[in-house]
């Protein structure tokens, strides 16, 4: 298909979703997403109590709450950015003269009272720095000229099961697609080795298999992660073994569609194993 073709066909597919009812919808675990897919990996079983049990659904982290708040960054302008969010310190210690930690009961409770989701003056300036470095990497540059396409979220139901993903950077060429999705890490260094543990491969596989499922060929995926910091740097990286990984997200979503209907959820470790 022409970038043109691809373009008319992802306004036909693409999914309006409100930001923020697209992560209750994953944090719910009642449709699988690259955010969550990494817990049906490792406990189908659980995955399914949490869809189920709010009370075991595990609290967003300040990683993944900075995350979201720097892909929002990225993909809206100033004034639409701070509709959303206040550039704000949060309450002041009184015996320290500065403000409260993040993961203090007392900023806890004042982030729950704003309207909006604050961030602080310097994660604010730190966010210009990064959205610098993303934007003057070699490879999303080569991109210019792409349509680019930011939040594209699409649904597809694979093996039987809902699922759905919220494409930060969706870029759209002649015969291909390139989605990236962005993330931050303190060390991008650090950011290679954990990608097997943090499920990154399986995310982006069940990324591209969302968007072969909605009619897009020749799909590339990528990672950018942007480190945290006083001088951030980007990294842009592909996925070893991409195919095999799509046949692992292929295998779990299989079985936990079986699932859904047997009603019996698997732990994974059933059979005696060995160490």
């Amino acid at each position: 298909m022409t970038a043109a073709e691809m373009t008319e066909n992802l306004a036909k597919v693409q999914v309006q979703m409100p930001r923020d009812d697209y992560y209750a919808a994953s944090e719910d675990r009642k449709v699988v997403t690259p955010e969550n897919v990494g817990g049906l990996l490792e406990y189908p079983a659980l995955f399914h109590a949490m869809s189920e049990d709010r009370e075991l659904r595990p609290a967003l982290s300040e990683a993944m709450t900075t995350g979201r708040a720097l892909s929002d960054f990225l993909s809206l302008q100033p004034e639409e950015f701070l509709q959303a969010y206040v550039v704000a310190e949060g309450p002041v210690n009184p015996k320290t003269g500065k403000p409260y930690g993040t993961d203090t009961k007392v900023y806890a409770e004042w982030r729950a009272s704003q309207d909006k989701t604050p961030v602080s003056t310097e994660q604010f300036n730190m966010f210009g720095k990064m959205a610098i470095a993303y934007n003057t990497h070699s490879f999303v540059k080569e991109l210019a000229g792409y349509v680019c396409h930011r939040n594209a979220t699409l649904a597809a139901k694979l093996h039987g099961v809902d699922c759905l993903c919220r494409i930060d950077r969706l870029y759209v060429g002649d015969g291909t697609v390139v989605a990236i999705d962005v993330k931050t890490t303190s060390d991008l260094n650090g950011f290679i080795r954990s990608a097997d543990a943090l499920h990154y491969r399986e995310q982006q596989a069940l990324i591209c298999r969302i968007l072969e499922a909605n009619g897009f060929d020749n799909v590339q995926v990528r990672i950018a992660a942007i480190e945290k910091g006083p001088l951030p740097r980007c990294g842009v990286f592909g996925v070893r073994g991409l195919d095999g990984v799509c046949v692992t997200v292929d295998t779990i979503l299989r079985d936990y569609g079986n699932s859904l209907t047997t009603g019996s959820f698997r732990t994974l470790f059933e059979a005696p194993g060995v160490i």
